[in-house]
């Protein structure tokens, strides 16, 4: 996946992640939007757990809420 755009309540980074507001019990989940090896825009979410490792708790076709953020990603994918 490649690098996301902001929004109000997400905040970019250059490893290609955004933090999204936290979880109940201090989690914060990291967006990744992007397309699949056959060109599939995707959304995924996951949570980084103690020992610094990412695990997703969601996976699914990008949702229209997520448009303008992929749009805007756009320039940065390949």
């Amino acid at each position: 996946m490649n690098v996301l755009a902001t929004s109000s309540n997400t905040v970019a980074s250059a490893s290609g992640r955004t933090h999204q507001p936290p979880l109940a019990g201090g989690d914060q989940r990291i967006v990744f939007l992007g397309d699949d090896a056959d060109g599939t825009a995707l959304e995924v979410m996951a949570i980084e757990t103690e020992d610094g490792q990412l695990l997703v708790i969601h996976a699914m076709g990008l949702r229209s809420q997520y448009g303008r953020q992929y749009e805007e990603a756009g320039k940065w994918r390949r």
